[in-house]
């Protein structure tokens, strides 16, 4: 019951901050990222370090939210998948 509540939360982070820095990425560099859900596209593949690169930050700003989401991409992806390899070795 732990590892399925720590697996809910790190799944829940993990969506927020890919929803968060997609909106903000469409905020900070509006002329790559016309609407929200290029921004979320993005963070989508940044976050799961797929990186297609046909959409890339051009301005400072929107540099830096990526920066921030790497980082926080990184952390949470090793969360969830130490959390989803926890749960099955407990099995």
């Amino acid at each position: 019951l732990v590892s399925r509540r720590a697996l809910g939360l790190v799944v829940s982070l993990t969506m927020i901050a890919v929803t968060i820095a997609g909106v903000a990425v469409s905020v900070t560099d509006p002329r790559q990222f016309s609407n929200a859900w290029e921004g979320w596209w993005w963070a989508s593949t940044t976050v799961t370090t797929v990186g297609y690169g046909d959409l890339v930050p051009t301005s400072v700003a929107g540099r830096c939210v990526a920066v921030v989401l790497m980082f926080t991409g990184i952390g949470l992806v090793s969360i969830l998948t130490a959390a989803i390899a926890s749960a099955l070795v407990s099995r």
